[in-house]
């Protein structure tokens, strides 16, 4: 009997120390002083916590679109739409595509309905363009879409983005053209 009397004793203790311990790791309460002062302080932070950068510094939002409206046209309109926007596309050319992918059948309508086509698509032939862009970036195609049903800009196509090459080569023209301003510019005594 005193042998069983032992084990439940030995078993409350062991429970008692095991549950302490799980409070003390639980509730950070430094018993032995061994926690670093970090940790301690809860309310003091032991590092200064970093600063926002100023006010303005950095673009938050849609305010600024980082790209135009005929570039964003040309990635996900030209396909069905054409560069022009007249449907001059091989998707537009498939049997069965509503002739609305030629822009300039779109004049009589408003622009509420042309910025809800742009972001909530039409039928099953448009896609929505509401999740997949930012308002800004739908601001820009809306805009763009407006001046090719005008027929402001049918003839200009996107600027495509300069290639190492090109840049290798204006970056030699500018070189030069700088080096002959500069022999120029030296009085003819030397």
């Amino acid at each position: 009997m005193n042998k069983d009397l032992f084990i439940f004793n030995l078993i409350i203790a062991l429970a008692a120390i095991f549950g302490l311990g799980y409070l003390i790791w639980q509730v950070d309460i430094d018993v032995f002083g061994l926690m670093p002062d970090a940790v301690q302080e809860r309310g003091k932070p032991a590092v200064s916590a970093p600063q926002p950068p100023p006010i303005g510094s950095v673009p938050f939002g849609d305010t600024v679109s980082t790209e135009s409206g005929s570039v964003l046209f040309a990635r996900h309109c030209a396909v069905c739409h054409g560069l022009d926007g007249h449907a001059r596309s091989f998707i537009a050319e498939q049997p069965g595509m509503p002739g609305i992918a030629d822009l300039s059948s779109l004049k009589d309508r408003d622009d509420e309905s042309l910025l809800l086509s742009l972001r909530e698509g039409k039928g099953g032939a448009m896609p929505a363009f509401g999740q997949r862009l930012s308002p800004a970036q739908i601001n820009a195609v809306f805009a763009h879409c407006r001046s090719l049903i005008r027929g402001e800009n049918s003839a200009e196509s996107p600027q495509e983005p300069p290639t190492a090459e090109t840049a290798a080569e204006t970056a030699d023209e500018t070189a030069a053209e700088t080096a002959d301003e500069r022999a120029a510019a030296l009085p003819a005594a030397l």
